[in-house]
């Protein structure tokens, strides 16, 4: 039925707003969007949406309640508002509500709590490179921003485009965090709103320290979009960055929504400006529409998506740091990419990539003779042996574990050895955790997924084993290295 009722809208003349909703402007700027709705009745749920700069992503201030206490929780609200914004004339500010109201009345309600802001004033754009002082005497702060143009969702086309910048964006993104994770910076994550929507500006936003040299970082990161944009990006990371999008929308998702999703679903479009398209259809053709995509929609609006004109630096430092400006302009001048040409399949494949990694035949044999003592021989047995296994483990130390893994299960003996070390509390912890201070399995997965080192391989290492690709990216994600092993150990293939 709903699938019916989208595709009717589609044909009807494109995406329909949401209904019933009410937009309106005070004389300050401020903008009012309400929604009545009896889900549950007798409450009302409020958001204050608050964006201060064309860069940032959106303050959202949330208020579910009865109605009875709407007025007095909304001034709370107003006061906490006022005093996060820094610069408060020159944000975008909306209140959003939805609930058991009547809007005429709640209309001239919130027309006069709200006149207590500033007017707008239109923010100025600065040039490509902004340096700012810090309080934070040891913290240098780089951003690098991309403004992306987000259009009003009239379309399926017009959600298109919308999801694939998502994808885009969180793509990007993961590049630039293991730029600045190897280069000893910690990346930012980016505060998302209760809600999943693209950013009207890719960003890279990192945490470096007074020996870090932020023009350095800069034109890494800055390398890094270059090779993208000629080398484009693999399979994996597309799957990867769709699965997790799916994941977080179905968070979203509720067939009746109440107040509260309703607010949220409303607050988020206001602050991305992305008009206000019905909640259901946006839901069910955002699924169905990021299903769809493919290699070729994200590559096809890469060009224009990161333009050499759109960008913008901006650097946070304490007084006591001297951060020259000529080497942060350098690097910008140093790589223009408006003009490179993306090559198509240009990528290897992650299989070719999984088989890149280092294993040799003699290797293979130390792993097969670790893990076929470890499965058969006794406690007893092991114990007295133990200058001998901890050898072998010296010897497979530098190992890929993924490799490790290849070796163990695709061999049906050492899968056997395998199963009876899990059936055994003392091999089974020795094999996980480590023993004689040995790093055991699982601090060498942890040191993998901390440098970014086993979602590459997810493809390829599945394809080896015979394991499905989403279960295996699952357990890397939630870091259950202990359930990784068990899967394998358990599975018929």
């Amino acid at each position: 039925m709903i699938c019916l009722g989208v595709c009717s809208a589609l044909l009807g003349g494109g995406i329909p707003l949401e209904e019933g909703l009410s937009v309106d402007t005070l004389d300050n700027g401020v903008q009012i969007w309400l929604k009545e709705q009896s889900v549950p009745s007798q409450s009302i749920s409020c958001r204050i949406v608050a964006k201060e700069s064309q860069e940032g992503l959106p303050q959202v201030f949330s208020m579910d309640c009865p109605v009875e206490a709407f007025e007095d929780e909304l001034f709370c609200l107003i006061d906490t508002c006022k005093g996060s914004l820094a610069k408060e004339e020159e944000s975008n500010l909306a209140i959003v509500a939805v609930g058991d109201f009547d809007k005429h009345q709640l209309s001239g309600f919130l027309a006069q709590a709200f006149q207590v802001f500033a007017k707008r004033r239109p923010v100025t754009t600065t040039g490509s490179l902004t340096l700012n002082p810090s309080s934070q005497a040891d913290k240098i702060f780089l951003s690098l921003y991309y403004h992306n143009a987000l259009q009003e969702l009239k379309t399926d086309q017009d959600m298109k485009r919308l999801w694939t910048i998502y994808l885009l964006q969180a793509m990007v993104q993961e590049r630039f965090r293991k730029v600045i994770t190897d280069e000893g910076g910690q990346a930012l994550a980016s505060a998302e709103v209760k809600y999943v929507l693209p950013a009207t500006h890719s960003m890279m936003q990192s945490r470096l320290f007074p020996h870090h040299d932020p023009a350095l970082v800069l034109t890494k990161c800055l390398h890094a979009l270059q090779e993208i944009k000629k080398s484009g990006f693999s399979d994996l990371e597309l799957s990867g960055a769709k699965a997790q999008l799916q994941n977080k929308l179905s968070l979203f998702y509720q067939r009746s929504p109440n107040n509260a999703v309703l607010a949220d679903h409303l607050a988020s479009h206001f602050a991305f400006g992305a008009g206000c398209p019905d909640y259901t259809v946006f839901m069910t053709m955002s699924f169905k529409i990021i299903g769809d995509l493919e290699m070729q929609d994200v590559h096809a609006i890469l060009g224009e998506t990161f333009k050499d004109a759109d960008r913008r630096v901006r650097v946070t430092a304490p007084s006591s740091i001297d951060i020259p400006e000529a080497p942060l302009l350098a690097a910008l001048e140093g790589y223009k990419t408006d003009g490179i040409i993306l090559v198509p399949g240009s990528q290897e494949t992650k299989s070719d990539v999984f088989a890149q990694l280092p294993l040799t035949t003699a290797e293979a044999k130390l792993i097969y003779e670790l893990i076929d003592n470890l499965g058969k021989k006794s406690k007893a047995a092991l114990l007295f042996n133990t200058g001998t296994m901890l050898k072998l483990g010296e010897d497979i130390q530098h190992i890929h574990p993924l490799r490790f893994l290849e070796v163990v299960f695709t061999n049906p003996d050492l899968k056997e050895s395998m199963e009876k070390v899990l059936n055994d509390h003392f091999k089974w912890d020795g094999f996980l955790n480590g023993s004689f201070g040995q790093r055991g399995f699982a601090d060498k997965m942890r040191h993998e997924f901390n440098r970014n080192n086993l979602f590459p391989y997810v493809l390829g290492f599945s394809q080896a084993v015979k394991a499905h690709p989403d279960q295996i990216r699952t357990l890397f994600e939630k870091q259950e290295w202990d359930k990784l092993v068990i899967y394998l150990i358990k599975l018929k293939n």
